[in-house]
């Protein structure tokens, strides 16, 4: 596991060198929406972040092995950051999780690497499309068939640009994409607005998508 920030990038062994893990009692929701409480042995984030002197950041992005990722602002978001690797006693595999929320937007398990002080500005130029006039197609994702719009010819037909695509949702909730990666078999669902894709872990499929930015344009829609 890395820790990346502007021109640092900490291995594991660098980061938690000289910190004395703790045990702190908390929860979360499985995939079935069951709270499942236990108590956490490791390490909390701030001080992780105290002693490599990373600072105190606002938007981070944390990364699964499996390429599940998590878009969080740790100020407003409630709870407290740590990053465990026991839970009831046993070994678990590196796990970001916020301690007292259960939301599983909040919790990662194996993590690859998290980078820290995302980048929230969006691009001034902006251009409108009305959902009733888009080419809205049908799609067979996965096992699931859908009336959508395909996001690679989306973003390829409106000039958006960029390595790295943001999708916000209604509630400003957000994800940072890898175009090449995660978006030539992505697909924006009609009803509700939802993204999603053969490439995308199912926890970043993303219900009411409002906006599309890359680095030169954003696509908002009405």
């Amino acid at each position: 596991m890395k820790i990346i920030c502007a021109d640092k990038e900490l291995c594991f062994e660098k980061l938690f060198e000289g910190l004395d893990p703790i045990e702190i009692e908390s929860y979360y929701k499985d995939a079935h929406g069951k709270e499942v409480e236990g108590v956490y042995f490791g390490i909390l984030f701030k001080e992780v972040l105290q002693k490599n002197t990373l600072g105190s950041p606002g938007i981070i992005n944390v990364y699964a092995r499996d390429g599940y990722k998590m878009t969080i602002d740790l100020p407003a978001t409630e709870g407290t950051p740590m990053i465990s690797w026991k839970f009831d006693g046993k070994d678990t595999p590196l796990t970001f999780m916020m301690t007292g929320n259960a939301d599983g937007r909040f919790r990662v398990v194996d993590i690859e690497r998290i980078v820290l002080d995302i980048d929230l500005s969006e691009p001034a130029e902006s251009i409108d499309l009305n959902l009733e006039e888009l080419n809205w197609s049908e799609y067979t994702v996965g096992k699931k068939k859908i009336t959508g719009i395909s996001v690679w010819e989306l973003l390829k037909e409106n000039g958006i640009e960029g390595r790295i695509i943001k999708f916000i949702a209604e509630d400003n909730y957000f994800l940072q994409l890898e175009r090449d990666k995660y978006l030539k078999d992505a697909y924006i669902r009609k009803e509700k607005m939802v993204l999603m894709g053969l490439s995308l872990k199912l926890g970043n499929w993303m219900k009411f998508v409002s906006r599309i930015a890359g680095t030169n344009k954003v696509i908002r829609f009405k």
